[in-house]
């Protein structure tokens, strides 16, 4: 669908999701292949969830969705959790943001200290990711982390150990150490994504107070439309192209 193609018109998509969905559906030239989608937030995940759904229909996947409660994410896919267990996802999407981090270096913590908080976080995911593969055994897409959209350390936030920047990149390596090492594990990456449309906007204090959205909601399109690209090529639904020189 022309509506869903990059680059696209984001508030047309969210103003308009259930007539672009009704159209996708009534759509009888296309085939579907139905996958089960479990997405555990740390914010509320309803628009995105909402607007993944329609990106995936225009790939030709139908999805079905698990959504957590309100940041349960972790205590939804750590523990025993019949329903899940039930529902028996194709595919598992965390869906964190900075705001999921709750224990950042203080100004007098030391090198050990703030390695020991990195350590924390990390380890925290990592075990949730086991669990994940131990109990489902299928895909997991996990989103990556913002920089914070403030700087109290100005310029130095990147390079001091105490810095919230410094720290949300360091974390973000151990992600990708892990991605690199184990197979049908994806970062979403919201670091990029966020920078690409404007870190102010994605991170508008008002959709976290309002809505408890980390991410703004004329900006979830764009997210969606990542997550969605990276589930398609999952499902082999990328379209092939070949480039012939004579």
């Amino acid at each position: 669908m022309k509506e869903l193609e990059y680059p696209f018109d984001a508030e047309k998509i969210i103003s308009k999701k259930k007539s672009i969905k009704r159209k996708l559906l009534e759509n009888s030239s296309k085939t579907f292949i139905e996958k089960k989608i479990a997405v555990l937030g740390g914010e509320t995940t309803e628009n995105i969830k909402l607007i993944l759904e329609i990106f995936l229909l225009n790939y030709g996947i139908k999805p079905y969705f698990y959504e957590s409660e309100y940041n349960q994410y972790y205590e939804d896919g750590m523990f025993p959790n019949p329903a899940l267990e039930e529902f028996v996802p194709d595919l598992v999407y965390v869906y964190t943001c900075i705001r999921n981090i709750t224990d950042f270096p203080l100004l007098s913590d030391n090198t050990e200290e703030t390695g020991r908080k990195l350590d924390a976080v990390y380890n925290k995911f990592y075990g949730l990711w086991e669990h994940l593969y131990e109990t489902y055994k299928c895909p997991v897409i996990q989103n990556n982390f913002e920089y914070p959209f403030f700087r109290l350390m100005g310029n130095k936030e990147a390079s001091d150990i105490h810095g919230r920047v410094n720290f949300v990149t360091m974390l973000n390596c151990c992600f990708y150490n892990y991605a690199q090492t184990h197979d049908n594990f994806y970062i979403c990456d919201v670091n990029y994504i966020s920078a690409s449309y404007g870190l102010d906007k994605w991170s508008d204090p008002y959709y976290w107070y309002m809505y408890k959205y980390a991410v703004a909601v004329p900006a979830i399109p764009y997210l969606a439309y990542n997550v969605a690209n990276i589930i398609k090529s999952v499902y082999g639904k990328n379209k092939k192209a070949f480039n012939l020189w004579f």
